[in-house]
């Protein structure tokens, strides 16, 4: 595991209606040059980054900084995201002719490498996510697919269904409100 403390202090503020919480981090230099326009995840007590294409760092949010937790070498990060508790910590590899789905477990301290998953490539380039629910990826392209996510190993014994969809925008003509 890797820890910095250079880099830039900031805060972030967690808002729930009737709830409010400040915590103050220290983001890695690393973090601060890339992290910006990166994919965040936040999860109770927990915020994760995404630092493309190899890079993901994460901490408790009582942690005051962030720590490495993985620097890719086979592919290129897609996206990241949390559990709805904030235990497990997922992310989708493209590598060149499969995707691997990728999981971190909270143990207390850090996220801890847990599994690690082949599945089918993705159908296109594009715009990546993860639903909240950790149950669909979500891919913008030329078409919007969804796709299937394996989900968390030690949560579910269901093993992989189906295969992406495309789901085709629905274009919406606003020539019939003019002819009315």
């Amino acid at each position: 595991m890797e820890y910095s403390r250079v880099g830039m202090s900031a805060d972030l503020e967690i808002m729930h209606p009737g709830h409010r919480r400040r915590y103050g981090f220290v983001i890695p230099g690393v973090v601060w040059q890339w992290g910006l326009d990166s994919p965040l995840a936040v999860g109770p007590g927990v915020l994760a980054v995404l630092i493309s294409p190899r890079e993901i760092w994460a901490a408790h949010m009582s942690q005051d900084a962030l720590h490495l937790i993985t620097r890719e070498e086979r592919g290129v990060l897609k996206t990241i995201a949390l559990s709805p508790k904030g235990r497990y910590l997922v992310a989708l590899r493209q590598e060149r002719d499969r995707a691997v789905w990728l999981g971190w477990r909270w143990d207390g301290r850090t996220f801890v490498s847990d599994w690690e998953m082949e599945m089918p490539p993705l159908p296109e380039e594009g715009d990546v996510r993860i639903s909240p629910d950790l149950r669909w990826i979500v891919l913008v392209g030329s078409r919007v697919w969804a796709i299937p996510a394996p989900g968390i190993p030690a949560c579910s014994s269901k093993p992989v269904t189906g295969a992406g969809r495309k789901i085709f925008p629905v274009e919406v003509s606003h020539e019939s409100e003019r002819s009315s």
